[in-house]
């Protein structure tokens, strides 16, 4: 039986849930920033962040307050939150990307001096990828992507750039795509810049300049298009936890470079060889371009990362030496500028609030400059009800502001050829026909109007190619598109198939099944069989089960641990524990000799034995809990280990008594737990983060009961 033929009845049910669990994903808090160049302790940056939302008054997700669950979760912080709790040191700090960077150069120079393959598989095995890399119907997509970089020899041929997938390129318009950086160890990409005199000279920022879910190790460079990339001096070290967020280069020079970075605005005159900081700031750099066509005119724009001052605009006119403040805003969070050939003088910004009498990251207003950036005037004022609109909201009729998002999709292109045909993107994307003054909805990111066109929320880059005048991207939470003529004709391309960028949680697969399922960041759960893609289930996907005795029963869940058990050809059902709220990800598992029977953890342990219809906790109050497993030849022995804790708890009774064992190494996050498949009292345990051994093996029968297994894996 094939996923295609899931009934009426099913696809209404995942239109809702995706539409329901999108709905969710817009109502995020802006994350805070740690101090650059010192060591930070997660358990610091949680406290602050929880400051953070505290001083400014935020409700988190209203969905949820609503509900009457006096918790409150913070979408984009705990994303971030369950990827860092894994990238710490023995001393909980912080650790960049940089040291990953480190390690897996000096693992290579060990291979080398060695002769040793640096393969932890036979040297005959051959890996494929199995996708998926195609972006199925109304709004779904394979990945974010940050930005998109044009060729300057060829209108077909672009870059893009994706925040956990790397880069890639494409020669004939996005029919066919090709990943430039499979072999770098960093796949965090937020901006690209080619030289335009020589396009085989090719600069990568690393990081996500706009979720931060990764920092950056500073700028790459490729001489040869791509086939090879090394570091530059703008490099950081493993505990400058710093951002880069836009760089542009002096299409005259193209020796000289600028980045707009979390620590101030860098430039370098050779090509990136060497750099300084400019404009020092306490505060965070977040974009920066060029005058069309005078290389001493540039705009940057800062971003109120921890809420220490409001965003502004900035101005040099001495070719970035110097710079000054152009605007005098009171309550901006993040501002994005455009500029146009069409106009050099104008200068075009949409702002998102910071708070005060417009809701913090919901539309503050659409500015404008006709002096070249020297002084603004507001053409459009945000509002939030009545006869005005907020142009980030997640509504396309532009009303309400509890769900903006402003501080991570925030961006604004100008036709190269008129400068009153403006577009903007937040949630959805808006368009202008008279230089902001009103505005229109270009596409939407679920289908609540007639006749707009649907494309994938949270619009993160909208530009022309400089080299086709009339066709405008914009690169989203899914993937890129692009349309000839926006303002006048409502056809987007889709041109995301063919990028692997997909960000997974979990996967599963059952050896009775001719197909496999996959839980990904902001794009639902994947079902992959013969190399056919489609969504299986929407929102965020997380942690996913197969039934091993039925083929066409798997089980799909969201952030949280909303869980929903799906029949081919039948329908969905929602599973999750009444008024339970789990961690990110959420642990559930089928039973290895009960095919019905199911195991959930959220600050208990859960047991049903009828496929999820009901449910019975089987252990008093825990901390939430990461993992739970249970031993493949006894059903009544079951491990939790506990979200980013220290501790194990175990049962051999099925829930009736429970001891707690202390994790060798206590300040370090356990990552798995797998169960001896001959017996049910020993275990192994798997540890993220570095500095610490790996792997651990765990057996009360024997002394010593824990044991370090010392391999040479890299750090």
């Amino acid at each position: 039986m094939h996923f295609n033929q899931i009934n009426f009845q099913m696809k209404r049910f995942l239109v809702f849930a995706f539409a329901l669990l999108v709905y969710k994903s817009a109502q995020a808090q802006p994350i805070v920033h740690p101090k650059q160049n010192v060591d930070v302790k997660l358990e610091d940056l949680i406290n602050q962040q929880k400051s953070f939302v505290a001083e400014h008054g935020l409700v988190t997700d209203e969905y949820e307050a609503e509900e009457g669950n006096g918790e409150g979760k913070n979408y984009h912080f705990d994303r971030w939150l369950w990827y860092w709790k894994q990238h710490t040191d023995e001393n909980g700090n912080i650790v960049s990307p940089m040291k990953t960077w480190q390690e897996w150069e000096a693992f290579k120079a060990q291979q080398k001096q060695s002769g040793a393959v640096a393969k932890t598989t036979n040297s005959n095995a051959n890996w494929i990828f199995e996708g998926p890399d195609s972006s199925g119907a109304n709004g779904s997509g394979v990945g974010r992507i940050n930005v998109v970089a044009f060729d300057p020899t060829d209108s077909n041929t672009y870059w893009v750039g994706s925040p956990g997938g790397g880069a890639w390129k494409t020669t004939d318009n996005g029919a066919h795509w090709t990943c430039m950086t499979d072999h770098n160890p960093i796949l965090s990409v937020t901006d690209i810049v080619i030289n335009p005199l020589n396009h085989n000279t090719v600069y990568l920022c690393t990081g996500d300049g706009d979720g931060r879910d990764y920092y950056s190790i500073g700028v790459l460079k490729s001489v040869d298009g791509g086939q090879t990339w090394n570091t530059t001096g703008l490099t950081w070290a493993a505990n400058n936890l710093a951002l880069i967020n836009k760089m542009v280069i002096n299409p005259l020079d193209t020796n000289t470079l600028f980045v707009a970075a979390s620590d101030g605005i860098h430039r370098s005159f050779n090509g990136g060889a060497t750099w300084a900081n400019v404009y020092s700031t306490t505060y965070a750099m977040k974009q920066i371009l060029y005058h069309p066509t005078d290389t001493t005119v540039l705009y940057a724009t800062s971003f109120d990362i921890n809420g220490i001052t409001s965003a502004q605009i900035f101005k040099s006119t001495n070719g970035g030496a110097n710079w000054h403040t152009v605007s005098s805003f009171t309550n901006a969070y993040r501002i994005a500028l455009a500029v146009t050939p069409a106009d050099v003088k104008v200068v075009k910004a949409i702002v998102a609030s910071s708070g005060g009498s417009v809701s913090m990251n919901a539309l503050l207003g659409i500015y404008s400059s006709s002096d070249t950036g020297n002084t603004f005037t507001q053409l459009f004022a945000g509002a939030c009800s009545g006869s005005g609109k907020n142009l980030l909201a997640n509504s396309p009729s532009g009303t309400g502001c509890t769900n903006s998002q402003g501080w991570y999709d925030l961006c604004i292109a100008v036709s190269p050829t008129n400068a009153n045909n403006v577009y903007v993107g937040g949630v959805n994307t808006w368009s202008s026909t008279n230089g902001g003054t009103s505005w229109t909805i270009l596409n939407q990111w679920t289908q609540n109007l007639p006749g707009v066109k649907v494309i994938h929320a949270d619009k993160h880059f909208l530009a022309f190619n400089p080299f086709a005048y009339n066709k405008l991207f914009e690169g989203n939470d899914g993937g890129v598109y692009w349309a000839l003529n926006p303002a006048s004709n409502g056809i987007w391309n889709n041109v995301t198939n063919g990028l692997g960028i997909t960000e997974f949680y979990r996967m599963a697969l059952s050896n009775i099944a001719s197909y496999e399922i996959a839980g990904a960041q902001d794009n639902g759960t994947k079902y992959v069989q013969f190399k056919k893609y489609k969504d299986a289930y929407g929102g965020d996907g997380m942690q996913c089960q197969m039934d091993w005795a039925d083929s066409t029963t798997f089980y799909a869940s969201t952030e949280y641990g909303g869980l929903s058990r799906i029949t081919l050809g039948g329908g969905s059902s929602n599973i999750s524990v009444s008024g339970q709220t789990g961690a990110w990800v959420t642990p559930f598992i089928i039973e290895p000799m009960c095919h019905n029977c199911l195991l959930c953890g959220y600050q208990k342990v859960y047991k049903s034995t009828n496929k999820g219809s009901t449910w019975t906790a089987i252990s008093g109050t825990l901390p939430t809990l990461g993992r739970v497993v249970v031993a493949p030849t006894d059903s009544n022995t079951i491990y939790a280990t506990e979200d980013g804790g220290r501790y194990i708890h175990i049962t051999h009774d099925g829930g009736t008594t429970w001891s707690t064992v202390m994790a060798i190494y206590a300040s370090n996050n356990v990552s798995d737990i797998l169960v001896d498949p001959l017996d049910p009292n020993h275990i192994w345990i798997t540890y993220s983060g570095y500095n610490t051994n790996c792997v651990v093996d765990y057996n009360p029968n024997r002394v010593p009961v824990w044991t370090a297994l010392k391999f040479n894996l890299p750090n």
